[in-house]
């Protein structure tokens, strides 16, 4: 019995039959060329299938196209990104190496298996194929950018920097590639610079919120606090509950002393977020600056609760209880604060005055002596004349 498929037929009848070598020829390359075809016909519908995130599907179908041929670099290809899609980047760079092997000088095979190397926390692999990609084609913005990122997040801000300029050499208009070269330049302490990319950015798109936001934090450290409450201002408006507008606005507000409207966004802001320890320390700060002492340790009791590994926050609530002449709690706030940071000068000056009101002189000596030895600024001279006062 012949082989089944009209195809097999004949070559069984002309190959066992009649020894026919051409006309064998002739249907083994039909058979190539119809092969080809449905190998093409396959891969075409898994593009489809990974364009509807059917990936399962796409791979079925890539599967049987390459049993078909073999040696489709895109359809290797394709099967990879179907892998890396279903967070298997294992599994997509030996498929990627494929491709990758048939076509070395494909710039977007070595870009994608750079992608599948970060998964996997390769970062110096994923580097490796980015920079390959660049070379294969300097004009390959997501590499570029994809550098950009990984030398952003390894803290070298410069080279962030330089990757990001060369995508947006490349794409002037990629409003991401901004977003994070401001980033770059803002953890470079270029505040200006930093401004000057979230404008850009903001030009792409009036509605991008975080980019007013990050904006506003560059005006806001470079100094300009009008325009940082202009920014967190919009986002306000943008984002009603944005908390961390909200706190930045206050911070700002604080900072020109305005301490009303300061209050009015921390409070805001603990409202929105009750877990925020950074809005309760700066919102019993603000209420200590205004006199309402209760209210002002109730904040930093808030503050000490959320962060209780936080010195500064133990510092405060230490003053407080001062303020209010519970000297004992204070002390032992001072103590809390100096346990977290030994070489706090401002935590022992405010010690030593708690145990100079316990009519503890010979403690409050050795605090001040120790705050002395720690600070030669504004603390140490308070320390010092304490000390003149109290022991000398």
């Amino acid at each position: 019995m012949p082989p089944r498929g009209h195809v097999w037929g004949l070559a069984y009848i002309c190959v066992v039959r009649f020894r026919n070598i051409g006309l064998m020829l002739i249907l083994l390359a039909c058979w190539v060329s119809l092969s080809g075809q449905s190998a093409m016909r396959l891969y075409t519908e898994a593009q489809d299938h990974f364009l509807a995130d059917e990936f399962s599907l796409a791979e079925e179908k890539l599967k049987v196209s390459l049993k078909l041929q073999k040696n489709n670099p895109d359809a290797w290809f394709l099967l990879g990104q179907c892998r890396l899609a279903s967070q298997d980047p294992k599994r997509a760079i030996r498929w990627f190496d494929k491709a990758i092997r048939l076509i070395p000088s494909h710039a977007e095979y070595h870009y994608r298996k750079g992608v599948a190397w970060q998964q996997l926390g390769k970062s110096s692999k994923a580097v490796r194929e980015w920079s390959r990609a660049t070379k294969l084609d300097p004009r390959h913005a997501s590499a570029w950018k994809a550098l950009g990122l990984t030398f952003f997040q390894a803290g070298d801000y410069a080279m962030a920097i330089d990757q990001y300029g060369r995508a947006l050499d490349i794409n002037t208009t990629d409003e991401e590639a901004y977003l994070m070269r401001g980033a770059a330049h803002y953890k470079s302490e270029a505040y200006q610079e930093a401004a000057d990319d979230f404008t850009l950015a903001i030009a792409l798109d009036p509605q991008n919120k975080d980019a007013f936001f990050n904006r506003g934090r560059a005006f806001s450290a470079a100094g300009n606090l009008i325009r940082g409450v202009q920014d967190f201002t919009t986002v306000i408006e943008m984002r009603p509950r944005d908390a961390e507008a909200r706190l930045s606005r206050g911070l700002l507000l604080l900072t020109a002393g305005l301490l009303p409207q300061a209050l009015d966004d921390l409070d805001s802001t603990v409202a929105i977020d009750p877990n925020s320890a950074a809005a309760w320390w700066h919102r019993a700060l603000v209420l200590d600056d205004l006199n309402r002492i209760d209210e002002a340790l109730n904040s930093a009791v808030q503050a000490t609760t959320l962060a209780p590994e936080d010195p500064s926050a133990w510092l405060l609530q230490g003053k407080i209880m001062f303020r209010l002449k519970r000297y004992e709690a204070a002390k032992e706030a001072y103590d809390r604060c100096l346990r977290l940071s030994p070489k706090f000068a401002e935590a022992f000056l405010h010690r030593g005055e708690a145990f100079r009101m316990l009519e503890l002189e010979r403690e409050a000596c050795k605090d001040w002596k120790m705050a002395m030895r720690l600070d030669d600024g504004v603390v140490g001279k308070k320390a010092m004349d304490w000390h003149k006062i109290v022991c000398e």
